[in-house]
């Protein structure tokens, strides 16, 4: 009776570490992590906003995409450190809110204000993945393996499963610097 009880402690250890294995597994942080794309929004001429030479701003609405497009880790969190806008072949800073973060195929925006005559933008960002806590990866993984057939684990499991799902940005931060073209004021985005 006794080694009846050690060899199913035994069974019933190794099983739980291969559902671990097989949980931690299931994420690919191996594929690499493409960085955001900027892209021009629009832009209106008649904001209100008078700069110091006394003429008119004009807003700016840029977008921040996410192409990638693999797992449940599809998500990029966004660190925006300056922006800057050129006028007259000379860069300078504007200010800017685009950071958080943006999910596959989204596209996240935020407003700059700028001289009509800005051509180009800048951003310098940083941005990471996500990382998904363990009872998100198990939630995922059970949902994918078991299909419509959940209903044979007992709801007080799915319940515990499902009560953490935490995400955060994966470490470590990447660096880029984005530009995009600003056309004059009433051209559409291309």
């Amino acid at each position: 009776m006794r080694r009846r009880k050690i060899i199913l402690t035994c069974v019933g250890l190794i099983l739980i570490g291969c559902l671990i294995v097989q949980v931690w597994g299931s994420h690919s942080p191996s594929r690499s992590l493409l960085p955001p794309v900027l892209v021009f929004v629009s832009s209106e001429s008649g904001s209100g906003v008078i700069d110091d030479s006394g003429a008119e701003m004009t807003m700016v609405r840029l977008g921040l995409r996410n192409p990638n497009n693999f797992g449940s880790e599809n998500r990029l969190y966004i660190g925006n450190s300056a922006t800057e806008a050129r006028v007259s072949n000379q860069w300078s800073k504007v200010q800017s809110r685009l950071d958080g973060y943006v999910l596959q195929g989204n596209i996240s925006s935020g407003m700059i204000l700028t001289s009509p005559q800005a051509d180009r933008c800048r951003v310098s960002l940083k941005y990471a993945g996500t990382s998904l806590s363990f009872r998100m990866r198990l939630d995922e993984f059970l949902k994918r393996k078991l299909g419509r057939r959940q209903d044979l684990l007992p709801p007080r499991f799915w319940a515990w499963v499902q009560s953490n799902h935490r995400v955060s940005p994966r470490l470590p931060w990447q660096e880029i610097q984005l530009e995009v073209e600003i056309p004059p004021t009433g051209q559409p985005a291309e």
